[in-house]
């Protein structure tokens, strides 16, 4: 009897939580970095003065939470609110799933997508986790900067990103893909994640492990990369100063790759594929 009552309870908040998306602004301010929690779209746009742009059914807003703390923007879903008003039972262990037009968090469904536009005028960090996406066209405010993907995560933009520093941390099927004229960068990809764009810049250190993959056209004066555990790198451009070790299966592949100096160092099943 309470697996037909449950049943009856979703398929009734299915029906009455289906209305037409809408939006509107929310006056958010003093964030440079965004953590996206949510599981959806949010896409970064460069502007004056700060604010968060959503776009979903107004059944769902209320609960959406947007919280600054430490200049750290967070979006996510308010859990605390769901348990008040549909209780602890339906809104179980705070898990959520989102496919197209449905998002469901516990066992309360809303027929509705959730797209958030944040609007920047400075931005130091970008967190996406959990199938969550951040992308951004044009030009992005940062002098510098550090991306963190995972869980299926992905951060891609058009155009050139152009920062002083830029810090990458990949991990857990996550992708980062776009193209990048730094003067430092420092890549780190881990547990089948992956990168993909051309990058320019003075100096790059790249560490990839457990089948986290590159791929990248890159120019620099100097490139340290430290490849393991089945991970794989296939570079091509200029490198004036190239320092390579793969280890544990992991793999450096030339792909029309030029340098002046080169050193490497291969063991344990590790390759470096000259041209």
């Amino acid at each position: 009897m309470k697996k037909i009552t449950t049943l009856i309870t979703c398929l009734v908040a299915s029906t009455s939580l289906a209305l037409a998306q809408t939006s509107n602004e929310v006056a958010v301010s003093n964030y440079t970095k965004i953590n996206n929690q949510s599981s959806s779209d949010v896409q970064l746009v460069a502007r004056a003065t700060e604010g968060v742009e959503l776009t979903c059914s107004d059944e769902l807003k209320p609960f959406v939470l947007l919280e600054v703390k430490d200049q750290c923007l967070r979006i996510d879903y308010d859990w605390a609110k769901l348990e008040a008003k549909y209780g602890k039972d339906k809104v179980g262990k705070h898990n959520y799933k989102k496919t197209n037009n449905r998002i469901q968090l516990g066992d309360i469904v809303f027929n509705t997508n959730l797209y958030v536009k944040v609007y920047v005028k400075n931005i130091e960090e970008i967190k996406t986790v959990r199938s969550g996406k951040v992308y951004w066209e044009r030009k992005l405010p940062s002098t510098k900067l550090r991306l963190i993907c995972k869980t299926s995560g992905a951060i891609e933009w058009e155009g050139l990103l152009q920062t002083d520093k830029l810090d990458v941390e990949i991990g857990t099927s996550a992708v980062i893909t776009g193209d990048s004229q730094v003067k430092e960068a420092n890549i780190e990809i881990s547990t089948s994640g992956e990168y993909y764009g051309d990058i320019k810049t003075k100096s790059i250190q790249v560490k990839a492990s457990t089948s986290g993959s590159m791929k990248s056209k890159i120019f620099a004066e100097t490139a340290v990369f430290r490849l393991s555990t089945s991970s794989e790198a296939l570079i091509s451009g200029y490198i004036k100063d190239l320092d390579i070790k793969a280890t544990t299966s992991g793999s450096f592949i030339f792909d029309n790759l030029h340098h002046k100096t080169l050193k490497q160092k291969t063991s344990t099943g590790g390759s470096i594929e000259l041209p």
